[in-house]
């Protein structure tokens, strides 16, 4: 039989703590109040997107979630909205939490932060929101913003010659 020993040594340092040396600067600020939750909307148009959040809270842990729902502007409760990423709660007052999603299908994606299960704490959440294009659109875009306009370097060449003649 091997017996294992276990010495507790104390407390941990507070130089361990990662929540005081993670500083992010983020862009938005907003309060979910107690036994409430706040949905933000973005509206993705292309296939391929990439929709990327970073997001820290103070107090205790606050519920996130990921849904899809048709149209833009109308609240729906999470339960009518089809469920992305499921809905959990996060210890985002410890460590700041981040992550990306590709969006499949165009519609509007709903962050949502849930503190429905908070009977006396409101939680304030901090965080930014981007949307990404897919590596395909940010070509065809780059492509229009250099001046070829979609054309492509031959067909720009021949314009060029022709315009001099």
């Amino acid at each position: 039989m091997i017996l294992i020993q276990i010495n507790h040594v104390g407390p941990v340092p507070s130089s361990y703590y990662v929540r005081d040396h993670v500083k992010v600067d983020y862009e938005y600020c907003m309060t979910v109040n107690r036994g409430s939750s706040q949905q933000l909307d973005y509206e993705i148009l292309f296939p391929g997107c990439v929709l990327r959040w970073q997001f820290a809270c103070e107090g205790a842990d606050i519920g996130f979630g990921v849904f899809l729902k048709t149209k833009k502007g109308e609240w729906k409760k999470a339960s009518e909205m089809q469920e992305v990423i499921p809905s959990q709660r996060y210890n985002a007052h410890l460590v700041p939490e981040d992550g990306s999603l590709t969006c499949e299908h165009p519609g509007v994606y709903v962050l949502r932060f849930d503190n429905t299960y908070s009977i006396f704490q409101a939680k304030r959440v901090s965080y930014t929101v981007e949307v990404l294009l897919s590596d395909q659109l940010q070509s065809q875009r780059e492509a229009l913003t250099n001046g070829t306009n979609g054309k492509s370097s031959n067909n720009v060449q021949a314009e060029d010659e022709q315009s001099r003649l």
